[in-house]
């Protein structure tokens, strides 16, 4: 017995979590359902604009190769990011994205302590400054894991005292 030659190549049948029976055309990292019965007209409509589609490249989103805002990108795909709680990664994402807005263009590979101490000061207060150290720090970390880099210059920068007074003792007055 011979089997038939699919006449739509790159198309499976999938049947989905409700049982419904649905069409997909994969094509290298392109994927897409088609719509319509198997071999309708809408069907094949779809078919043809998944073929059409499949041949346009991939607009590749994101930041060049070597920058920091590269980095950040790797360190945000990484099993490390992943594996923290929801509430460490939005407030880590909003501080990466700030790094990436003020220096994500930059080379990490040629970052200085002066280049991480000219970050800090673009910070208000002093534990904003370390927060900007810490997460330096970290994506430089992650870096010299996974062998991108063999150094950490946030490491030598100077951290800033974040109460230089020491804290207040209250008075018999203010008790």
């Amino acid at each position: 017995m011979t089997r038939r030659r699919n006449p739509f190549p790159g198309v499976t049948r999938v049947t989905d979590r409700h049982g419904k029976v649905r069409w997909r055309f994969r094509r290298g990292a392109f994927s897409t359902y088609l719509s319509g019965p198997y071999a309708s007209a809408e069907f094949r409509a779809a078919y043809e604009a998944a073929v059409e589609g499949s041949k346009t490249p991939a607009v590749r989103e994101g930041s060049p190769f070597g920058t920091l805002g590269w980095l950040i990108e790797q360190y945000l795909r990484s099993p490390r990011y992943a594996n923290l709680s929801a509430i460490r990664k939005d407030t880590l994402r909003r501080e990466l994205d700030w790094l990436r807005r003020e220096a994500g263009d930059l080379p990490y590979a040629r970052f200085g302590v002066r280049h991480v101490e000219a970050l800090m000061a673009k910070k208000a207060g002093p534990t904003a400054q370390n927060a900007v150290k810490k997460n330096l720090s970290m994506l430089f970390n992650f870096a010299i894991r996974a062998e991108l880099t063999a150094h950490n210059p946030a490491r030598a920068a100077e951290r800033r005292k974040e109460n230089p007074e020491g804290y207040h003792t209250w008075t018999e007055a203010e008790i």
